[in-house]
Formats: structure tokens, C-alpha cells, sequence
């Protein structure tokens, strides 16, 4: 936990108040502990803003008297603009948390937090930039945390959410899911893990890289770049010419085989695009000629098309793709600082439904 450390060695207490100081927080005896035996962080700085000891003396003999706090101005929001508000405590599962106060409270939900049990609420606010009403998820196990009832282009549902939140309690990611949208309007699928760093939650993007590193096998041909095996997922192909590459075996009703991957492979070896291959339409209904490129930091396969056809033209591929399309999760780009998902405060923060930058 990111204040184990740093709690083993206090400094003295802040003179005219009974705060005991840390690297980055005080830390008060008048408040209980938290539920793993820690104390409550009373942050140096919150929102641009520096808190003086003295002010968090007020704070914390405020909520021990039962009445509200003195509102604090000059805190900075993620506009960069400056606001005012009091600094409260509050329940939420077995801990006392420290925080704004909640200005929606939201709409408790039959759907319970995994990690206390109490209910999952809903809340909505209008987007400043579209105004349109946006929606998120509360879980009081997981303090501070926003969850998006729109992630990348997928609604997300508060039981979407429990299933992210419910393995994070062993440090897993939650299970794969499909529908994520790219800026181009096509699919992909991804996994997402709850982190927790210095006390504060927020969901991530799991790398499949990392997921799968362990389940390669041998395909008995070597890279023509490397000289090394080319290795195997089931899903994928892995070359390591290009360690983090995700070459699909199958993309947009095209299969792929080693033999691909090799041709594919020299060509881009030596600058240039490679053979050009026939793709299906979504619809299943006309076909497109286009190129396998790498994205710029060579993590996912792209389409580079021929040429764009109307809707009207149905063009048709020499040898049609028999058969729908399972699954479009290929051709995506992410990295894990790219796709990282802020969950700040929805008030300060609201665009999380676009691509990160969620």
C-alpha cells in the first residue's frame, strides 16, 4: 500500500495542532484507523491546493463536533479554473474517507458493491460541452473511483462494472469485453483492472500482451527478421522482430496463417506494405481491398484500404468470405499509457466516453 512506508517513520507532531506528519500527508489520532489498521491520509495538497495543518486541525475538530467545515478557496479543478469548498468526511463502507462533498448522491441500485455489499448507486450531470446528460457509478468499497456508464464507445451498466470490481479483490482484471469503439467506428475487444496507487482508485486497460506471454507455442517456422520461432496464442501471431506486435489470425473474414505472417514480415523488413488482401464489410454483404500496416508504435495491425468504395458500389472480392465475422478485436490500438482511464470526479472531469488522452 503506498503509505506503508512512509507511516514507519513520522515526524514530530505539527506544532500548534495534534497532526502528525508524513512525506505527503498528515495523519491525525483523533480519527479512527482505516479498516486495514492505516491511518487517514490528510493530503499536503489536494487540487493544486495546499493544506495547511492548521486547516486540517479545523477540519477534522469540525467533524468530530458533528457541524461542516470552513469552506477553502483556491482549489484548481481539471480546467484549470479555481474553485471553492469545504473538505468533509464521510462513511462509505467500514472507512472514513476524506473528500469534497458529494454534490449527487445518486440513485441506490440492486446491484451491490463486491467489496462491502451496500448498493451501487447511479448518477447522472449534463455534459457542459454536448449538453447531454452523461451517467456513472458509485461502489463505496471503492472510494473516489467513477464509473463510466460509457466507456470508449460502450455502455457500460453498473453489473458491467461489478464484474471489473469484483476479481480486483485478488488483484485479477475483469473478464473480456466486446463493443469498444475506435475512432473510425470499428470494434475491439479489451479487459480492465482496477489500480490502487497512494490510496486512490482507478480502472486500466490489462495488456493482453502480459495476459498471454505464458500460453505461446512453437510454430515451427522462424521469423525471417529475428531468425528466432515465431510463436503461436491461438489468436495471434508473435515475432520477436516486433516483441509487442499482435499480428490477428483472422481480421475482418480474412484468416491468416504463419506463411502470412512471414510474407508480411519481409515486406515491412524492407519499408514496404506487402501483398494486398480482400476484407468483408460488417454487414457481411461486400468486400474491400486493403494492406496490413503496423500502428506507429507497432503494437496492433491496421488497415491501410486500396480504395474507398460507396455503400452503393458493393464491391466483390474475387473469392468471396464465406460466413460472418466472429469477432472485429483486431487492428486496435492501445498501450497502457494511452488507455489508461482517469476516474476523477465527474464534475471536474467529464469526457471519459472518447478515446483517452478515456
Amino acid at each position: 500500500m503506498a503509505d506503508t512506508e512512509r507511516e514507519r517513520s513520522p515526524r514530530p507532531t505539527v506544532p500548534g495542532t495534534k497532526l502528525i506528519e508524513y512525506d505527503t500527508f498528515y495523519a491525525h489520532p483523533d480519527l479512527p484507523k482505516r479498516s486495514d489498521g492505516k491511518n487517514i491520509p490528510l493530503w499536503k495538497t489536494i487540487n493544486d491546493r495546499e493544506i495547511e495543518p492548521k486547516e486540517w486541525e479545523d477540519t477534522v475538530q469540525s467533524h468530530l463536533a458533528g457541524r461542516e467545515a470552513q469552506e477553502l478557496k483556491g482549489f484548481i479543478n481539471s480546467k484549470g479554473e479555481p474553485f471553492s469548498s469545504r473538505i468533509e468526511f464521510r462513511k462509505q463502507g467500514d472507512d472514513l474517507v476524506v473528500g469534497f462533498p458529494l454534490k449527487n448522491k445518486g440513485v441506490e441500485l440492486n446491484t451491490k458493491c463486491p467489496k462491502t455489499g451496500e448498493p451501487m448507486t447511479k448518477h447522472t450531470f449534463i455534459d457542459k460541452e454536448t449538453g447531454k446528460p452523461k451517467a456513472y457509478f458509485r461502489a463505496p468499497g471503492f472510494p473516489g473511483l467513477t464509473l463510466w456508464g460509457e466507456v470508449h464507445g460502450r455502455p457500460m451498466s453498473a453489473g458491467d462494472h461489478r464484474r471489473i470490481l469484483q476479481p480486483s479483490l485478488k488483484g485479477e482484471p475483469g473478464p473480456e469485453m466486446y463493443g469498444f469503439k475506435k475512432a473510425d467506428g470499428s470494434t475491439y475487444s479489451m479487459r480492465l483492472i482496477v489500480t490502487e496507487q497512494e490510496g486512490k482508485y482507478a480502472i486500466a486497460r490489462f495488456q493482453e500482451e502480459t495476459r498471454l506471454k505464458y500460453e505461446r507455442t512453437g510454430t515451427g517456422i522462424n521469423c525471417p527478421i529475428s531468425g528466432k520461432e515465431i510463436m503461436d496464442s491461438g489468436k495471434y501471431l508473435y515475432s520477436t522482430a516486433y516483441p509487442r506486435l499482435l499480428f490477428p489470425k483472422e481480421l475482418r473474414g480474412k484468416k491468416f496463417d504463419t506463411g502470412d505472417f512471414v510474407e508480411q514480415l519481409k515486406a515491412w523488413s524492407k519499408g514496404e506494405k506487402g501483398p494486398q488482401y480482400w476484407f468483408t464489410s460488417k454487414d457481411g454483404t461486400s468486400h474491400y481491398e486493403a494492406w496490413l500496416v503496423m500502428d506507429e508504435k507497432q503494437h496492433y495491425v491496421n488497415l491501410e484500404y486500396v480504395e474507398k468504395f460507396d455503400k452503393a458500389q458493393r464491391p466483390s472480392a474475387p473469392t468471396p468470405v464465406q460466413g460472418p465475422v466472429e469477432k472485429e478485436d483486431a487492428g486496435i490500438r492501445g498501450d497502457g499509457a494511452e488507455d489508461e482511464l482517469v476516474m476523477d470526479d465527474p464534475v471536474f472531469n467529464p469526457a471519459v466516453g472518447a478515446h483517452v488522452g478515456m
